[in-house]
């Protein structure tokens, strides 16, 4: 793959990434803000399809092969590591099964609508079971990222 190959390929992987990410976060943003909150379910099920779609296509392995190409070719010292990082955090969410990050970012998502209506009527009780399942979820997530380090420090360094 010649250099303007590799930038072609990378602008159209990133784009469509982008793509799904915007998407994600303004359907994110409407659920938090002037969404009506009984429909939050459904547009959280569905944030959880597009984010299986966005697991999908990022983590092709085909895609991931040209971006490990890409990444020995030399592009720039921006874009080189902007490429590193991607595969960074693209390797690491291959790691996952794509029915568990489904399962995330829905957890996550019925997380943010419960701690907003236990914020607003003044009751963690409302929120507290949302908050184990993201608990428990996220510990689930770090069992396949085959980390030498303790559970505390693996979810440490990545935040």
């Amino acid at each position: 793959m010649n250099k303007k190959e590799a930038l072609n390929f990378y602008k159209t992987y990133n784009e469509k990434c982008s793509a799904y990410t915007l998407a994600l976060t303004t359907m994110s943003f409407d659920n938090y803000t002037i969404a009506p909150i009984d429909g939050s379910d459904y547009r959280i099920k569905m944030m959880s399809l597009l984010s299986g779609e966005l697991f999908e296509y990022s983590t092709n392995k085909d895609n991931i092969k040209k971006l490990n190409e890409i990444s020995k070719i030399d592009l720039g010292e921006v874009m080189n590591k902007e490429i590193k990082l991607t595969l960074k955090e693209i390797n690491k969410i291959a790691l996952l099964p794509k029915e568990l990050y489904m399962k995330m970012r829905q957890t996550y998502s019925k997380g943010e609508v419960q701690w907003r209506k236990a914020k607003q009527e003044n009751n963690y009780q409302l929120f507290k079971d949302t908050l184990e399942e993201i608990v428990e979820i996220t510990k689930q997530a770090y069992t396949y990222y085959n980390s030498n380090e303790n559970l505390y420090d693996a979810m440490l360094d990545d935040y």
